[in-house]
């Protein structure tokens, strides 16, 4: 039955992060793969660890001249430990989108955290692709590297966005072009046969 809904999205492009299991939930769900390490994350990481030991041995000598200078040392603390949070997450991170019988269920997981939405049918407004500028270097890095290998380099990314409530759910930042494409589809579908247009 939901592979007739999916229709001809029933089958992820080849050699995929994204897979379908028709069992779970009422109308299936959908699991994307961590993204893996590549250059600019390990990259990413050795800066985010330099820029932390950076920090330390100046505050480190700080607090010998006086403790009155240790305050100005903290944004630049806040700011190494932020870059290496969205690092270590976009790195580490699985996603699973449960089709349920009154809503999709986004579970997001990494090594830093995890966190659950759920999005009432009735409230989508429209599930699609959007290009973005995304606030994470290292996801721009990750997807210009991808496209210069196909001969066109943008600075925008795109995302699969689930529109909801004057919100936006972002989903599957760090696959294909080919595979949003798909996600994007066969989660439309499924939220259109949900609410039975």
């Amino acid at each position: 039955m939901i592979d007739r809904i999916i229709g001809d999205s029933a089958g992820a492009p080849p050699g995929s992060k994204l897979s379908f299991d028709p069992d779970q939930g009422a109308f299936g769900g959908f699991f994307i793969a961590r993204a893996g390490r590549s250059w600019p994350d390990l990259l990413g990481m050795l800066v985010a660890a330099a820029w932390i030991a950076l920090v330390a041995w100046a505050t480190a000598n700080a607090v010998q001249a006086s403790w009155w200078l240790v305050p100005v040392s903290l944004p630049f603390w806040a700011t190494g430990l932020v870059v290496g949070h969205q690092i270590l997450r976009s790195v580490t991170e699985n996603q699973t989108i449960v089709a349920r019988e009154d809503g999709l269920e986004i579970r997001k997981r990494s090594a830093v955290g995890k966190a659950t939405e759920t999005i009432a049918y009735r409230d989508i407004e429209d599930i699609g692709m959007e290009m973005e500028i995304p606030l994470n270097p290292v996801a721009t890095f990750r997807f210009m590297n991808r496209t210069e290998k196909e001969g066109r380099v943008k600075r925008a990314v795109p995302r699969v966005v689930i529109r909801h409530r004057a919100l936006k759910s972002r989903v599957a930042e760090h696959v294909s072009e080919a595979e949003m494409r798909w996600l994007s589809d066969a989660l439309g579908r499924v939220v259109r046969h949900a609410v039975g247009k």
